[in-house]
């Protein structure tokens, strides 16, 4: 009987989660034409390249896993309705059918990937240190308001990136480091911002395979984990690598220097020096970025190096939280929305410091208040702040 309630415990805390996201689906005006950029059909724009000019910010602005995301997205929305996707008529199509089923993909995503990889990722973290605080873990992350406004106010898939990032993390922590190659791979195919965490995975990854007891072990490791590694890209990549020109070109939007060092009102170090001294005006953008490039990694530098000595999964963990840190402070083009790398790896530390941790959450959602205000989305903010705070409270 107690595991029956237990279990019914568990769903309906899925459930309530669901329904928020569900209820903060409904799109507000600013976000409705964003939904547009995800419904293009790559073979309709292949077959009609006349007429590429006339959707030129429709381009590929994220890693090629988005692309082929989006394809399938398309393509059920085709069988659906056609008109949602022709290349000449979808342009402007704003029904109300579409924009459901546009915002059903995010809490499709949701649910297929970010829910179980948070169940996978609490249950594990809670079982390796031994902390028993799974309840609490896997409630901040289905709960956390950034991710909500972000994903399904703001309309955004970042829930498949972090969800991605999370399997990572349990596979690493469960010894599974081909697994995790695998998964972190993906993730950084889909959002290149996983950047954010690329570091203490190599070093982590790479320590791994040093510790060896020979040579020829450590260097099977090692090509085992590379080989996963480059076959993914690769696999991925494919469309693009038989044109040097179309590789170009995907990865200068990729990373889009001409942007500027930050957007809007972002809560980074350049953005709030820039207050007194106006950086942009100082430094061409090819400059300021390599500023950023040295600066993040002397701040990501030494907890990398420290957890290369050491290789604790403990460490890992806090490397991962350190490294994010490092990049949205000091990376080039932070967005507001890059707080979400920072805060995933951060609830993974409430077992070690609870207080440090509630706090920082506190703070990071504060941090994509401007984006909020842009996107009309002031009253669910408040609302879901209110709420999470009273979780936090809690525990």
């Amino acid at each position: 009987m107690s595991i029956l309630n237990r279990w019914s415990s568990h769903l309906v805390r899925l459930s309530i989660s669901l329904l928020i996201r569900q209820i903060k689906s409904r799109p507000s005006p600013q976000s409705i034409n964003q939904e547009a950029l995800f419904i293009c059909r790559n073979k309709e724009y292949k077959r009609q390249p006349q007429e590429r000019h006339a959707f030129c910010n429709w381009g590929l602005d994220y890693p090629p896993l988005t692309a082929y995301h989006s394809y399938v997205n398309a393509y059920i929305a085709s069988k659906i309705n056609s008109s949602s996707v022709d290349l000449k008529i979808s342009h402007g199509f704003e029904s109300e059918r579409r924009k459901t089923f546009l915002r059903s993909t995010v809490l499709a995503a949701y649910t297929l990937i970010f829910l179980p990889a948070c169940i996978l990722g609490a249950s594990f973290i809670d079982k390796v240190f031994k902390q028993n605080i799974f309840l609490q873990l896997r409630v901040l992350f289905i709960t956390y308001p950034g991710l909500i406004l972000i994903d399904n106010g703001h309309f955004q898939y970042n829930n498949i990136s972090l969800g991605l990032l999370l399997l990572a993390v349990y596979f690493i922590l469960n010894d599974f480091n081909n697994v995790s190659a695998l998964s972190f791979s993906l993730a950084l195919n889909y959002k290149q911002m996983e950047l954010y965490h690329a570091l203490p995975f190599f070093r982590y990854l790479l320590r791994s395979c040093l510790v060896e007891n020979c040579f020829s072990k450590k260097l099977i490791k090692f090509l085992k984990s590379a080989c996963v590694v480059t076959l993914t890209f690769l696999a991925l990549w494919v469309p693009w690598l038989t044109s040097l020109d179309s590789l170009i070109s995907t990865t200068s939007r990729l990373f889009p220097l001409s942007r500027g060092v930050f957007e809007d009102k972002v809560a980074n170090i350049w953005c709030s020096l820039n207050v007194i001294y106006k950086f942009k005006n100082k430094f061409v953008n090819t400059q300021m970025a390599l500023i950023c490039l040295v600066t993040t990694l002397s701040a990501a530098l030494p907890t990398n190096l420290n957890l290369f000595a050491c290789g604790k999964k403990e460490t890992f963990l806090y490397t991962l939280q350190n490294t994010a840190t490092a990049f949205f402070f000091f990376s080039f083009q932070v967005h507001e929305k890059s707080i979400l790398l920072v805060a995933l790896p951060s609830i993974c530390l409430y077992g070690f410091m609870p207080f440090a941790v509630t706090c920082f959450l506190k703070v990071s959602i504060l941090s994509i208040l401007p984006l909020i205000i842009k996107d009309g989305l002031t009253i669910a903010y408040f609302s879901l702040v209110v709420a999470y705070n009273a979780i936090l409270n809690a525990f």
